[in-house]
């Protein structure tokens, strides 16, 4: 999953979004949930309700097939996402793409207007989670 759809809220009720968008989500959780499971040397929970959809399954060096895939999951499920910033106790919908920093002096990733306007039009806001250039050779 290199790009997601993140819904978040502190009084959150994500069965009633998930049944209400109709859309089958990657992961849920409540407030309170351990983040990690059994066996894990944590404690942690989670402060946030949340839900994540997969928008791209494109690897993380191919941003523009994972900007391409994210618009067009965008748009499938246009009328659903539109009643989210609506939804009772969200506080926060981001789209979130994983890319991976090529060996290069500059890295760059370019939104078209687009697609901006697309997010700004579904209350979406926009992460680019960028990791490191691993040399695997």
């Amino acid at each position: 999953m290199s790009c997601c759809l993140r819904i978040l809220g502190e009084e959150l009720d994500v069965d009633s979004l998930v049944a209400e968008i109709n859309i089958k989500p990657y992961k849920i959780w409540k407030k309170g949930d351990r983040r990690f499971p059994a066996g894990y040397n944590s404690n942690e929970i989670f402060c946030l309700s949340g839900i994540t959809y997969i928008a791209s399954d494109a690897d993380m060096d191919d941003f523009e097939c994972q900007l391409e895939e994210a618009t067009e999951f965008l748009l499938e499920h246009h009328a659903a996402f539109k009643k989210i910033k609506t939804f009772l106790g969200v506080d926060q919908v981001v789209l979130d793409f994983a890319v991976q920093l090529q060996k290069a002096a500059i890295n760059s990733d370019y939104l078209p207007p687009e697609f901006l306007g697309l997010l700004g039009e579904l209350g979406i806001g926009l992460e680019l989670s960028h990791f490191s250039y691993v040399d695997t050779d």
